[in-house]
């Protein structure tokens, strides 16, 4: 812009010297210099209209033409003489004419070009500034010259024309300059340069109608700074260019509210004035008060309007607040009319169901496809048109897409008749379609176990809490599969996982119709709800059920399985819950795992006692160490080749203080699971070990049985370590029977341990050999000194199949130069069957019952008395003899006083602690050394 100004000056410099040179005019030849100011601003105006926007293009070319008229004006002024015209400053003045009304008509296309609102209350306060103007201008100027000049009348309305139309261009430039966005730079130089000239115009007018005529070297001066105030404004590129708002309309400036104010009072001013003067007029006093009242009601409609201008503010701005918000709203919002026609729907209709608002507006609403998801609900469009005034109705509909899908959609209703703005019933359509998609598959997952698609428990637990509310009485079946974890681990989780697929497709096709609902309940746990239907029925389906399962299953492209489960069966009785239920089910499964690989089991009342009973027993072992329930008994063994007693198996009995002597088989296990094993099981070494420390005979042994818990244990090794320093007994005399299905799960552990105890020179026996498991690889890699063979295995001692056995058994024993006993003898035969078959120690009813630690101590010292017999014999003895309280554990101080064990000596800790045993006596009759101890 800078440069612009520079070459500006250089070339209107140039221009004017050029031209006084060829003119050869002088300084008081002024009027010979007036063509070149309005040529330079006609060309600055038509180089500035280039970058301007298209309402200013137009403004600024009618301005260049304007200038350009004026600037002809001049010339012919300037070269009358040379062209021979006469009159010339008539035509001349005629030319200059319409340079004003292309000036007021620039004026007013760049007033509407920046009021797209049409603001009349910038053309009021433009007038209070015009009329105020106009009114100082008639009593300090034009009215004093008027009373003086010369002229006629219509010589002096000729003379006033030219400041009148000024006045108007300099209304009209106030209105532009008054607009919002429109006081920018070259807008204050254009009032500058129309205030110029009205001046100007001024003293021209002042100079025809006055006394004397004044130099026009003035006037043309001003008029020469008007046009270069033009030809700055027209090459200003710092113009206004932004929109207009219409809040904007409200807002008055500190200008604004000035120029109203001052303009508001100066004809105020200017009547009191008059009227002090006693030399004014009549005319003068009735315009100054005609224009003062005039003024006057102009500013109050201004202030009424500004006042209604706010308040429709105000409310034009929640109302556009509110429309913008309807149409940039995802959801559809209508409005129904009370006929029910559509009278509006916001553009969002086409984003959602594909359709322009043109397609609805006009419609019946009850023409649309719109259809209430409620089966229940039928005249969706009748309630929606009968709601009462002021309420709502919200649901959920389906609706037609353009595209002929259906989208689900909330329909809200809101009545609001009563409201004269809206007449009509609101209603608002949302999309839910993709959220009730995310919630049914939601609801599906936590509903149905993803590997199988069946329900889970949760889901199958809801179905049977419903059927029992609602008075059925269904039957809860459970299915679990045996060895699942084998196949798992064996062929991996993808086998697992097919063959849980394929026992749940053909569970459901078994169950059929029957089946409420059919659930994987666990890991390989499955779950079926029957109806109300016979028990019988039930009992046939899940015999039918395993032998479908049992059929192959491929698991791979390479193998197969067959699978094989164990069922629960509960059936509902009135007093149950479903919690009742599941649990019995799950008691009845626990039952039928215990049977065997498939087993079906069903639920009564005498195994509900019975696992209510394993329940109390189990909360009450916990305590019963500490109650001091537990006792140890003694079963003696006996040699078979003399029937000696060389030793006893110390049993645990437990005192239980509702239901007495509970047998081991109801409680080790379940001190197993809660952990209580450990603890009893140090307590049993403790008494064990002080118990054989009393015995007569010191070469008597006495056998303890250790759990698989326990040998799992990391600190039974200390544990026997510690009972043997406690009781001072010497190491070689006690044997832990550890029974083989202890070592199945982790036999390299187990045999470390073994190990260990062999080192300390515990001596190790097998356990129920020959009752199921009776692997050799056993035998062979574990520290063993005695086998143990199998109470059923003796029972039957008699079969030729069982004879077979045992006699393997005590063969391979002896290769191995172990020592074998027999357990669970009973009869007379089974002895001598077993002496014959080369057995060396036994134990059972046949010989003993399991004694008391008194009772015990007796039998020992018995077979320790001389062969005089003056003790009593051990019959009597074990007649007289109670059944004692156990032993009490020893305190810590007693076990600082126990001397440490000396190392053992390991080729002693193989040998028998009793004499040298005497070779087999297979073949021999043996039952006169028996006949004794029977007696």
């Amino acid at each position: 812009m800078r440069r612009w100004r520079i070459w500006l000056l250089v070339w209107v410099g140039i221009a004017v010297g050029v031209y006084g040179w060829s003119a050869r005019a002088t300084w008081t030849e002024s009027n010979h210099w007036m063509v070149v100011p309005p040529a330079l601003a006609a060309t600055a105006a038509i180089l500035g209209s280039g970058w301007r926007r298209q309402g200013d293009r137009i403004a600024w070319v009618a301005i260049a033409g304007s200038c350009a008229m004026t600037a002809a004006s001049f010339g012919l002024l300037l070269w009358q003489s040379s062209f021979g015209l006469h009159d010339a400053e008539t035509l001349a003045s005629i030319m200059r004419a319409p340079d004003r009304t292309l000036i007021a008509l620039a004026l007013l296309a760049m007033i509407a070009d920046r009021s797209p609102i049409r603001d009349r209350y910038l053309a009021l306060e433009s007038s209070i500034v015009a009329l105020a103007t106009a009114l100082m201008m008639w009593v300090a100027v034009i009215e004093p010259a008027l009373t003086r000049s010369p002229l006629d009348s219509s010589g002096r309305l000729l003379s006033l024309s030219l400041p009148a139309s000024d006045l108007v261009l300099v209304a009209l430039g106030a209105r532009l300059s008054l607009g919002f966005g429109a006081r920018s730079r070259s807008f204050i130089v254009l009032q500058i340069a129309l205030l110029t000239r009205l001046s100007a115009d001024m003293l021209g007018y002042w100079g025809e109608v006055g006394d004397r005529r004044l130099s026009p070297a003035l006037g043309n001066l001003l008029t020469t700074l008007s046009f270069a105030c033009l030809t700055w404004a027209a090459l200003d590129r710092r113009h206004a260019e932004q929109a207009h708002v219409a809040q904007h309309a409200v807002r008055l400036s500190r200008v604004r509210l000035i120029s109203i104010v001052v303009s508001a009072l100066a004809p105020q001013i200017v009547l009191i004035v008059v009227l002090l003067d006693d030399r004014a007029s009549h005319a003068t006093v009735i315009v100054a008060a005609g224009m003062a009242v005039i003024v006057s009601l102009l500013a109050l409609v201004r202030l009424w309007g500004l006042a209604v201008s706010v308040r429709n503010l105000a409310e034009r701005r929640g109302n556009d607040r509110l429309a913008s918000l309807v149409e940039r709203s995802s959801d559809i919002v209508m409005l129904v009319d009370a006929d029910g026609v559509i009278s509006y729907a916001s553009p969002a209709l086409k984003a959602v169901l594909g359709f322009e608002s043109e397609d609805w507006v006009g419609r019946r609403v009850e023409t649309l496809d719109v259809r209430a998801s409620s089966e229940l609900r039928v005249g969706l469009w009748m309630d929606v048109r009968q709601l009462a005034p002021d309420t709502a109705l919200a649901l959920e509909v389906s609706a037609l897409h353009s595209n002929g899908e259906r989208r689900v959609m909330e329909l809200s209703a809101v009545n609001l008749t009563t409201n004269v703005a809206v007449a009509g019933i609101v209603l608002t359509l949302r999309d839910v379609t993709t959220s009730r998609s995310l919630e049914r598959q939601l609801t599906y997952r936590t509903e149905h176990d993803p590997l199988t698609g069946l329900a889970n428990r949760q889901s199958f637990l809801d179905v049977l809490c419903d059927e029992l509310q609602n008075g059925h009485l269904p039957t809860v079946v459970f299915i679990d599969l045996d060895d699942f974890k084998v196949i798992n681990d064996g062929l991996g989780h993808a086998a697992g996982d097919v063959l849980l697929r394929s026992v749940g497709e053909r569970l459901v096709a078994r169950f059929g119709e029957l089946a409420l609902v059919v659930a994987r309940v666990g890991s390989d746990e499955f779950g079926v709800l029957v109806n109300d239907v016979a028990k019988s029925t039930v009992d046939e389906l899940a015999h039918q059920s395993i032998a479908d399962l049992k059929r192959s299953i491929k698991v791979n492209d390479f193998q197969s399985v067959s699978a094989s489960a164990c069922i629960g069966v509960a059936v509902a009785e009135a007093k149950n819950s479903a919690t009742d239920l599941m649990r019995n089910a799950g008691i009845a499964l626990d039952r039928a795992r215990q049977l065997g690989k498939g087993q079906v089991e069903g639920f009564d009342a005498d195994l509900g006692r019975k696992t209510e009973r394993r329940n109390e027993y189990k909360r009450d072992l916990l305590d019963a160490l500490g109650r001091d329930q537990f006792h140890l008994v003694y079963q003696p063994i006996v040699r078979l080749s003399d029937g000696r007693t060389v030793g006893a198996e110390a049993l645990l009995r437990w005192d239980h203080h509702v239901y007495g002597n509970v047998l081991p088989a109801d409680f080790i296990a379940l001190a197993e699971q809660t952990g209580v094993m450990i603890p009893i099981g140090q307590w049993v070494l403790d008494q064990a070990c002080a118990s054989a420390m009393g015995w007569a005979d010191s070469s008597m042994f006495v056998a303890v049985n250790v759990s698989g818990m326990e040998l799992r244990d990391t600190g039974v090794v200390g544990a026997a370590l510690r009972s043997l320093r406690q009781s001072g007994l010497a190491a070689d005399r006690l044997v832990l029977d550890v029974n083989e299905a202890a070592l199945l799960d982790d036999n390299d552990e187990g045999s470390e341990r073994l190990a260990q105890l062999r080192d300390i020179g515990v001596r190790t026996a097998l356990d129920d050999f020959g009752s199921g498991y009776s692997s050799l690889a056993y035998v062979r890699r574990l520290p063993l000194d005695i086998i143990k063979i199998d109470r059923e295995l003796v029972q039957t001692i008699d079969d030729p199949r069982s004879n077979a056995l045992a006699d393997t058994i005590i063969n391979m024993a002896r290769n191995l130069g172990l020592r074998t006993i027999a357990e669970g003898v009973e009869t007379e035969t089974q002895a001598v069957t077993l002496a014959k078959l080369g057995c060396d120690l036994a134990q059972g009813h046949l010989f003993f019952k399991p004694l008391s630690p008194v009772a015990m101590t007796a039998l020992v010292d018995f077979e320790r008395q001389p062969a005089d017999g003056t003790l009593a014999p051990p019959v009597e003895i074990l007649a007289r003899a109670p059944m004692g309280p156990p032993l009490p554990p020893p305190s810590a101080t007693a076990l600082a006083e126990v001397p440490p064990l000396p190392a053992p000596d390991v080729s002693t800790a193989r040998t028998d602690p009793t004499a040298t045993p005497s070779p087999p006596i297979a073949n021999q009759d043996i039952s006169h050394l028996l006949r004794p101890l029977l007696s």
